[in-house]
């Protein structure tokens, strides 16, 4: 599935980094796999809920479908980590803009 056909995203595989996290109109690439409970070796992660769509990996096991216990977790750690992307995005834009400013 590509990340362009969808709003909210979450893309984990091991094997390919980065993977992405998109929600808001914001993607950002992710080089950690989201700290799934319960999971302690993430190997692929696939969500889409737009699509009601999620599965994992864990590296020794097969494919399996997200509970949705970690659909719910997953959206909650979403919301937050896009919230402080941006955050950090908007203190990148003041702090360039100061020192354009300071340069003048």
């Amino acid at each position: 599935m590509s990340a362009d056909l969808y709003r909210v995203r979450v893309y984990w595989d091991s094997n390919r980094l980065p993977g992405l996290a998109k929600k808001d109109g914001v993607s950002v690439d992710i080089h950690e796999p989201p700290p799934i409970p319960e999971i302690r070796s993430l190997a692929q992660l696939d969500y889409a809920p737009e699509m009601h769509f999620g599965q994992v990996r864990e590296s020794a096991y097969a494919w399996r479908d997200l509970s949705s216990t970690e659909m719910v977790w997953l959206d909650e750690w979403l919301t937050k980590f896009i919230k402080a992307a941006k955050a950090k995005a908007a203190r990148l834009v003041r702090t360039e803009k100061r020192r354009r400013d300071d340069d003048k």
